[in-house]
């Protein structure tokens, strides 16, 4: 419980619109600082950008990444809603483009025009996996989805890096 009283909420979220944006752009920005906390500081560019996709796993499917995914669902019906998320998405989808291409460059890899698609596809298939756990319930069967994303990474980038900064 959030220890917050209505009037106080009202006051901040006049709408349930706003507070769901909120939580969006709230939730976005966690999820960055839970990607540093994961892609370790002392692994090279390199394998910080193939470890995306387990990283990814780790921040998209905590109950944070699956309200997100709620509120993106959501969207489908509710016209002002989907009309907030739009622009709002396209902001974290362009700061989350900025991120992927400032590792590829750091791990030596020249960024593909297919790129954009890449990450769609990437996080579409994290987010399915992570509504696919709530039923699946074998945990390997989601670690072999994710590993198949790592194997796909390098079949996009599997030349040898040049200078690659450390």
């Amino acid at each position: 419980m959030a220890k917050v009283s209505r009037g106080a909420m009202t006051h901040h979220y006049p709408t349930k619109i706003d507070l769901m944006l909120a939580v969006v752009r709230y939730v976005f920005e966690d999820e960055r600082e839970q990607y540093r906390k994961i892609l370790s500081p002392t692994a090279s560019a390199r394998e910080n950008f193939f470890a995306f996709p387990r990283a990814a796993w780790q921040v998209l499917s905590r109950p944070s990444g699956m309200a997100v995914t709620e509120i993106l669902m959501a969207s489908r019906s509710d016209k002002t809603l989907a009309e907030g998320l739009v622009p709002l998405q396209r902001e974290i989808e362009a700061a989350a483009r900025s991120n992927i291409v400032q590792t590829l460059t750091e791990a030596g890899f020249v960024p593909r025009p297919e790129g954009r698609a890449a990450q769609r596809l990437f996080v579409a298939a994290i987010r399915g996996l992570a509504i696919d756990a709530l039923f699946v319930r074998d945990q390997k069967e989601i670690d072999d989805s994710v590993k198949l994303l790592e194997k796909m990474l390098h079949l996009l980038y599997p030349e040898e890096p040049q200078n690659v900064r450390r």
